[in-house]
C-alpha cells in the first residue's frame, strides 16, 4: 500500500467456489500445523468458515468490550490459539504511524479494533494477546505493525510469524502481497477497492470494515495453507522462518543507521559532520513525531 495506509495490497474477499468443510488441522507446535501425509492439499487452505466472504467480526469501540473480546482469544483451545493481526494506520506528516484500526481473528472470534475511539491506556488488552506466549501472532509484512506495537505499547508481538518470509522461503517472491497470498493459499481473492481509505475519518463505511476485517480473515486462512507447505520442506527451512522473523523484531529495536554519501567517504571531517546532523535530525524528528521527509 501506499505510505498513507500501508505497506500492503489489501482488499474485501468476494465469495468463495466450491465450498468445502474439511477438518480443521492442530498444532504440531506454535509456529506449524501438522499435516498428515495424503489428507491435506498444501496449496489451498481449507478452513472452512474462514474462508466466507461473510464471516462475522466486532466493531469494538469500548474498554469493556475489548477486554471481553482479548479474554476470549486467551480462554481458546489449542487449535484456536493462532490470531491474525493486522493494522491500518496513517504515516504521511508523522514519525511513528498514527494506529487507526487494530484487526485481529483467530477464525472463530474476528474483530476490529477502533484505536481512535479508545485512549491508549485502555488498549492495554490487546498488549496481552500480543506478547501471550501460549498464542501465535501472524502478520503479513508486518515491519510497520511492529513500529506501531513498541511504539503504544513498548513491546513486540511474541511468538509471532510473518508470511511473508514464509512465502519467500516457498519460492514465492521477496515481497509478496496479501492478495497474492490469499490467492496462492485459498480460493478467494482480495479487492483493493478501499486500498487509500483515509483509516483516520469517522464514521467509517460497512465495506472499509469488511475490507479491513477480511485482511484478517484471511491471512490466518492463507497462514494454514502456508505452513502446511513449509512443514513438507527440510526442518532448516521451518528454522529460518523462525529465524527471520525474530531478526525483524531485532531490526525494530536497533537504532537507525545513517550511511555517508560517497563524495565524503575520504574525507574525514565531513564524514563526521554529515553523521552527526543526520543523527540531530533523526532525534528531532522522533521528538516532534515529525515525517523524516
Amino acid at each position: 500500500m501506499s505510505e498513507i495506509t500501508s505497506d500492503r495490497a489489501r482488499g474485501r474477499s468476494r465469495r468463495r467456489t466450491r465450498p468445502r468443510t474439511p477438518q480443521e488441522p492442530k498444532p504440531e507446535s506454535a509456529y506449524f500445523y501438522k499435516v498428515e501425509s495424503g489428507k491435506t492439499n498444501s496449496a489451498k487452505a481449507t478452513s472452512g468458515a474462514a474462508h466466507s466472504a461473510a464471516s462475522p467480526f466486532e466493531l469494538i469501540t469500548t474498554a469493556s468490550a475489548l477486554e471481553r473480546f482479548c479474554q476470549t482469544l486467551l480462554d481458546a483451545p489449542p487449535a484456536r490459539r493462532v490470531v491474525a493481526v493486522d493494522c491500518e494506520f496513517l504515516r504521511e506528516r508523522s514519525y511513528y504511524p498514527q494506529c487507526c484500526l487494530i484487526q485481529l481473528a483467530n477464525g472463530q472470534h474476528n474483530a476490529i479494533v477502533d484505536t481512535l475511539a479508545l485512549p491508549s491506556s485502555q488498549l492495554e488488552p490487546i498488549k496481552h494477546v500480543l506478547t501471550d506466549n501460549t498464542v501465535l501472532k501472524v502478520f503479513h509484512a508486518a515491519r510497520q505493525d511492529l513500529e506501531i506495537f513498541q511504539h503504544e505499547f513498548g513491546a513486540l508481538p511474541s511468538p509471532m510469524v510473518d508470511t511473508q518470509i514464509g512465502a519467500m522461503l516457498c519460492g514465492l517472491g521477496e515481497q509478496i502481497s496479501l492478495a497474492k497470498l490469499v490467492s496462492e493459499f485459498t480460493e478467494c481473492t482480495l479487492d483493493k477497492a478501499d486500498q487509500f481509505t483515509d483509516w483516520s475519518q469517522r464514521p467509517l463505511e460497512e465495506g472499509q470494515l469488511r475490507y479491513a476485517a477480511d485482511d484478517v480473515v484471511l491471512l490466518l486462512s492463507a497462514y494454514k495453507g502456508l505452513a502446511a507447505k513449509i512443514a513438507e520442506k527440510p526442518l532448516w527451512v521451518r528454522q529460518v522462518w523462525d529465524e527471520e522473523t525474530q531478526n525483524l523484531c531485532r531490526a525494530i529495536l536497533t537504532p537507525r543507521e545513517f550511511s555517508v554519501p560517497p563524495r565524503l567517504a575520504g574525507n574525514r571531517r565531513r564524514r563526521w559532520a554529515y553523521l552527526r546532523l543526520a543523527e540531530a535530525r533523526e532525534a528531532f524528528a522522533q521528538r516532534h513525531n515529525l515525517a523524516r521527509r
